[in-house]
């Protein structure tokens, strides 16, 4: 129960917006009282850490770990040095000691702890498909602690009800079977599908997003991981209930929304390919030639003796064009060529024909209706705002 229902109570948070005043000219300063308030964030995480540790395993793949804390260092190192703009949370400048680490699990979720302390299941990591995703990952539980949101959410609760976190911990790993006096699945169900957590993830994305601005990963990445998330829980909604990163980062049109808002308003190009396997095209040399396969959806086999040259040539076209994700009537043969939105994608070739056993022009339509499947499976998995704009 607990890697299932803790992130989500941890990081839900109230629609009322609390802030912390700056209370100084610098933005990277830290007086006394803020660095109180920082060091409650430290104690209160030491003692989470050993909940969660008592209940948890510690992933056994060394390169899971190291990658995550190479990776999870390079997104702390920024935090600590940048004064992240808050949508929701505390508004100074918070400095943590961050540390990442694995756990052992299918499930694909990530939480982040006061003081700065970010947990990954292997499940995630396996299902990230770059270093830019998981740095998008990374830089997301980061903000969360950047910003204060347990400090946020307690404080808010405390206007409410007397609901202290120590408290919904202990109902949580009773099971919520009714052994303490709050039942944590209903304050679950509370916390999580009234919205209270929208406001604290849409402000960790964009604290995240502002991470990866400064980074050197792709920022398309922060939506590439929303999108495939909301995209698998369509095509299969049990794993609403299996996977604890849909309860606790409940992949939202508001947050997507906001995710392309900050795209666009920084002039970020959408390069989709540049950070996923799944949204982007990939060549596979056989006995044969080399083909281009979408995801694995077969394209196109080149054959002769450029046809390495010609593939990777055709693989930079193919994914620019996949990267503005086109209407299908883009895609057309027109003689020996495949063109999308009227520019050259794949040149046909007479040896490529005879391998596929038929016509150039039958290969080139036969091509066609290929990128086009592939097309339609990537609209129905990326986010396209309405017509409207809205």
């Amino acid at each position: 129960m607990l890697k299932r229902l803790v992130p989500g109570l941890i990081l839900a948070c109230s629609l009322i917006s609390v802030g912390f005043a700056q209370s100084t000219s610098d933005p990277l300063a830290i007086d006394a009282k803020h660095q109180k308030d920082i060091d409650g964030d430290k104690e209160q995480g030491r003692k989470l850490v050993e909940t969660v540790e008592k209940n948890e395993k510690m992933s056994k793949n060394e390169d899971m770990q190291k990658r995550v804390q190479r990776v999870g260092g390079e997104m702390a190192a920024l935090a600590n040095k940048t004064h992240l703009a808050t949508l929701w949370g505390d508004k100074r400048f918070s400095k943590f000691d961050y540390d990442f680490k694995v756990l052992e699990g299918k499930d694909v979720n990530a939480f982040s702890l006061p003081g700065g302390h970010i947990y990954v299941y292997e499940g995630l990591v396996n299902f990230i498909q770059s270093d830019d995703e998981l740095a998008a990952v990374l830089g997301h539980e980061v903000s969360h602690a950047a910003l204060r949101h347990v400090a946020t959410l307690q404080r808010d609760a405390a206007k409410h009800q007397a609901i202290e976190i120590p408290l919904i911990i202990a109902s949580i790993l009773a099971g919520g079977k009714g052994q303490t006096p709050l039942t944590g699945i209903s304050l679950y169900n509370q916390a999580v599908f009234s919205g209270w957590s929208i406001n604290a993830e849409k402000a960790a994305d964009y604290g995240g997003f502002q991470l990866m601005k400064e980074s050197p990963y792709n920022p398309t990445a922060c939506l590439t991981v929303v999108e495939r998330l909301s995209a698998m829980e369509r095509g299969n909604p049990q794993l609403n209930m299996d996977w604890g990163i849909f309860r606790t980062h409940p992949p939202s049109e508001e947050r997507v929304e906001a995710i392309l808002g900050d795209i666009k308003t920084a002039n970020v190009p959408i390069q989709r390919s540049a950070v996923t396997t799944s949204f982007s095209v990939s060549l596979k040399k056989t006995d044969t030639g080399v083909d281009a396969l979408f995801g694995d959806k077969l394209l196109y086999t080149f054959v002769g003796d450029d046809a390495q040259t010609r593939a990777a040539s055709a693989q930079k076209r193919l994914n620019s064009f996949f990267d503005t994700v086109p209407p299908l009537y883009d895609v057309k043969a027109n003689g020996d060529k495949v063109v999308g939105n009227t520019s050259l994608l794949i040149d046909i070739k007479l040896s490529d024909a005879e391998h596929a056993k038929t016509s150039v022009s039958q290969l080139a339509n036969k091509t066609v209706s290929s990128i086009q499947g592939a097309l339609y499976s990537l609209a129905y998995q990326v986010w396209q705002p309405s017509l409207d704009g809205k």
